[in-house]
Protein backbone atom coordinates (compact mmCIF):
# COMPACT_ATOMS: atom_id res chain seq x y z
CA UNK A 1 0.00 0.00 0.00
CA UNK A 2 3.37 2.40 0.48
CA UNK A 3 5.60 3.55 -2.01
CA UNK A 4 7.99 5.47 -1.34
CA UNK A 5 10.02 7.70 -3.73
CA UNK A 6 13.89 8.63 -3.19
CA UNK A 7 15.90 11.30 -4.66
CA UNK A 8 19.40 12.24 -4.24
CA UNK A 9 21.35 15.08 -4.53
CA UNK A 10 25.30 14.23 -5.18
CA UNK A 11 29.04 16.22 -5.15
CA UNK A 12 29.78 17.21 -8.73
CA UNK A 13 32.21 19.01 -10.89
CA UNK A 14 32.54 20.20 -14.04
CA UNK A 15 32.59 17.24 -16.23
CA UNK A 16 32.44 14.18 -13.20
CA UNK A 17 29.35 13.01 -14.57
CA UNK A 18 31.18 12.51 -17.96
CA UNK A 19 34.06 10.85 -16.48
CA UNK A 20 31.62 8.56 -13.79
CA UNK A 21 33.38 10.62 -11.26
CA UNK A 22 36.94 9.01 -11.82
CA UNK A 23 38.96 11.77 -11.25
CA UNK A 24 41.45 12.50 -8.16
CA UNK A 25 39.19 12.54 -4.92
CA UNK A 26 35.98 12.61 -6.88
CA UNK A 27 33.21 10.38 -5.42
CA UNK A 28 29.20 10.68 -5.73
CA UNK A 29 28.61 11.69 -2.27
CA UNK A 30 25.14 12.34 -1.35
CA UNK A 31 24.39 16.15 0.16
CA UNK A 32 20.57 16.05 0.41
CA UNK A 33 18.16 13.17 0.50
CA UNK A 34 14.58 14.00 -0.63
CA UNK A 35 11.57 11.39 -0.48
CA UNK A 36 7.61 11.09 -0.39
CA UNK A 37 5.37 8.46 0.40
CA UNK A 38 2.60 7.88 -1.85
CA UNK A 39 -0.08 5.87 0.13
CA UNK A 40 -2.88 3.51 -1.86
CA UNK A 41 -6.26 3.83 -0.12
CA UNK A 42 -9.60 3.04 -1.83
CA UNK A 43 -8.02 2.38 -4.69
CA UNK A 44 -6.15 5.71 -5.27
CA UNK A 45 -2.96 6.87 -4.68
CA UNK A 46 -1.77 10.23 -2.85
CA UNK A 47 1.14 12.21 -1.98
CA UNK A 48 1.53 11.52 2.26
CA UNK A 49 4.14 12.49 3.99
CA UNK A 50 7.62 13.81 2.83
CA UNK A 51 11.20 13.94 3.90
CA UNK A 52 14.67 16.25 3.34
CA UNK A 53 17.61 16.28 5.15
CA UNK A 54 20.97 17.75 3.99
CA UNK A 55 24.44 15.83 4.36
CA UNK A 56 27.35 16.47 5.15
CA UNK A 57 30.54 14.89 2.67
CA UNK A 58 32.57 12.84 4.36
CA UNK A 59 35.69 12.60 1.62
CA UNK A 60 34.86 16.36 -0.32
CA UNK A 61 33.24 18.01 3.04
CA UNK A 62 33.56 21.72 0.44
CA UNK A 63 31.28 21.93 -2.00
CA UNK A 64 32.26 22.62 -5.50
CA UNK A 65 31.00 26.01 -7.38
CA UNK A 66 29.53 23.91 -9.96
CA UNK A 67 27.06 22.05 -7.61
CA UNK A 68 27.02 25.10 -5.37
CA UNK A 69 25.58 26.66 -8.96
CA UNK A 70 23.49 23.66 -10.02
CA UNK A 71 21.33 22.63 -6.44
CA UNK A 72 21.75 26.10 -4.92
CA UNK A 73 23.14 24.46 -2.08
CA UNK A 74 25.41 26.86 -0.27
CA UNK A 75 28.41 25.62 1.83
CA UNK A 76 26.63 27.45 5.18
CA UNK A 77 23.55 24.92 4.69
CA UNK A 78 25.91 21.98 4.31
CA UNK A 79 28.01 23.03 7.11
CA UNK A 80 24.63 24.38 9.73
CA UNK A 81 21.84 22.13 8.40
CA UNK A 82 24.02 18.97 7.50
CA UNK A 83 23.73 15.33 9.05
CA UNK A 84 26.13 13.20 8.96
CA UNK A 85 25.49 10.50 6.39
CA UNK A 86 24.93 7.81 9.01
CA UNK A 87 22.62 9.76 10.95
CA UNK A 88 20.81 11.14 7.57
CA UNK A 89 20.43 7.32 6.40
CA UNK A 90 18.75 6.49 9.48
CA UNK A 91 16.76 9.20 9.75
CA UNK A 92 15.08 8.11 6.47
CA UNK A 93 15.09 4.42 7.17
CA UNK A 94 13.02 5.22 10.05
CA UNK A 95 10.75 7.38 7.81
CA UNK A 96 9.96 4.77 5.52
CA UNK A 97 6.96 2.58 5.98
CA UNK A 98 8.02 -0.85 7.01
CA UNK A 99 5.85 -2.08 3.74
CA UNK A 100 7.34 0.22 1.56
CA UNK A 101 9.01 0.05 -2.00
CA UNK A 102 11.44 2.19 -2.68
CA UNK A 103 11.54 3.77 -6.17
CA UNK A 104 13.46 6.49 -8.18
CA UNK A 105 13.58 8.20 -11.21
CA UNK A 106 16.92 6.68 -12.08
CA UNK A 107 19.84 4.15 -9.90
CA UNK A 108 19.31 5.95 -6.69
CA UNK A 109 19.99 2.44 -4.81
CA UNK A 110 23.22 2.31 -6.32
CA UNK A 111 24.23 5.56 -5.38
CA UNK A 112 23.46 5.21 -1.82
CA UNK A 113 25.22 1.92 -1.97
CA UNK A 114 28.04 3.82 -3.05
CA UNK A 115 28.01 6.46 0.01
CA UNK A 116 27.30 3.40 2.58
CA UNK A 117 30.37 1.95 1.28
CA UNK A 118 32.58 5.13 1.83
CA UNK A 119 31.27 5.72 5.15
CA UNK A 120 31.89 1.40 5.77
CA UNK A 121 28.38 0.79 7.11
CA UNK A 122 25.98 -1.96 5.61
CA UNK A 123 22.98 -0.53 3.38
CA UNK A 124 19.86 -1.12 5.50
CA UNK A 125 18.36 -1.50 2.31
CA UNK A 126 17.92 -4.35 0.36
CA UNK A 127 18.44 -3.89 -3.74
CA UNK A 128 15.36 -6.07 -3.68
CA UNK A 129 12.90 -3.72 -2.00
CA UNK A 130 14.07 -1.66 -4.67
CA UNK A 131 12.84 -0.45 -8.30
CA UNK A 132 13.69 2.37 -10.43
CA UNK A 133 10.63 4.27 -11.74
CA UNK A 134 12.33 5.57 -15.36
CA UNK A 135 12.06 2.44 -17.85
CA UNK A 136 8.70 2.68 -17.07
CA UNK A 137 8.00 5.97 -17.31
CA UNK A 138 9.85 6.20 -20.26
CA UNK A 139 8.11 3.00 -21.69
CA UNK A 140 4.46 5.15 -20.67
CA UNK A 141 5.53 8.49 -22.79
CA UNK A 142 7.26 7.15 -25.39
CA UNK A 143 10.77 8.35 -25.29
CA UNK A 144 14.22 6.83 -24.82
CA UNK A 145 15.79 6.22 -21.80
CA UNK A 146 18.24 9.13 -21.83
CA UNK A 147 15.87 11.47 -23.46
CA UNK A 148 16.43 14.52 -21.25
CA UNK A 149 12.75 14.99 -20.86
CA UNK A 150 12.73 12.23 -18.60
CA UNK A 151 14.69 13.92 -15.63
CA UNK A 152 12.95 14.09 -12.69
CA UNK A 153 13.09 18.09 -12.54
CA UNK A 154 11.27 18.10 -16.00
CA UNK A 155 8.80 15.51 -15.37
CA UNK A 156 6.34 18.13 -14.33
CA UNK A 157 5.32 18.70 -17.60
CA UNK A 158 3.76 15.17 -17.50
CA UNK A 159 1.18 16.40 -14.95
CA UNK A 160 0.84 19.91 -15.92
CA UNK A 161 2.45 20.68 -12.35
CA UNK A 162 4.50 23.86 -11.22
CA UNK A 163 8.19 23.61 -12.34
CA UNK A 164 9.27 23.22 -8.51
CA UNK A 165 13.05 23.66 -7.65
CA UNK A 166 15.24 21.83 -10.10
CA UNK A 167 17.98 20.20 -8.33
CA UNK A 168 16.13 20.15 -4.70
CA UNK A 169 16.13 16.17 -3.93
CA UNK A 170 12.14 17.01 -2.62
CA UNK A 171 11.00 19.01 -5.65
CA UNK A 172 12.23 16.92 -7.75
CA UNK A 173 11.26 13.33 -5.61
CA UNK A 174 7.56 15.57 -5.53
CA UNK A 175 7.75 15.88 -9.21
CA UNK A 176 8.47 12.16 -10.01
CA UNK A 177 6.04 11.23 -7.17
CA UNK A 178 3.21 12.99 -9.65
CA UNK A 179 3.92 11.67 -13.10
CA UNK A 180 4.36 8.04 -11.64
CA UNK A 181 0.48 8.52 -10.50
CA UNK A 182 -0.63 10.39 -13.59
CA UNK A 183 0.77 7.98 -15.54
CA UNK A 184 -0.18 4.83 -13.69
CA UNK A 185 3.31 3.19 -13.12
CA UNK A 186 2.44 2.50 -9.27
CA UNK A 187 -0.10 -0.73 -9.73
CA UNK A 188 2.36 -2.30 -12.22
CA UNK A 189 5.17 -2.26 -9.69
CA UNK A 190 3.22 -3.12 -6.81
CA UNK A 191 1.89 -5.89 -8.37
CA UNK A 192 5.22 -7.48 -9.88
CA UNK A 193 6.61 -6.64 -6.90
CA UNK A 194 3.92 -8.41 -4.95
CA UNK A 195 4.39 -11.73 -7.22
CA UNK A 196 8.07 -11.51 -6.79
CA UNK A 197 7.77 -12.03 -2.94
CA UNK A 198 5.12 -14.24 -3.04
CA UNK A 199 7.70 -16.23 -5.18
CA UNK A 200 10.27 -16.47 -2.27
Amino acid sequence: NNVVVLDLECTAWKGSVERNWTGPDEEPEIIQIGAVVITNRNNGWSIGPTFMEYVKPTIQPTLSGYIRTLTGINQHIIDCEGLHFNKALKQFTEFCPTDAVLTANGPDWQLLDRNCAINKIVNPISQANFRNLRPYISKKLGLLSNDERLNSYQLYKVFDGEPGSAHDALSDALNVARAAIRLHILETITMEFDILQSQN
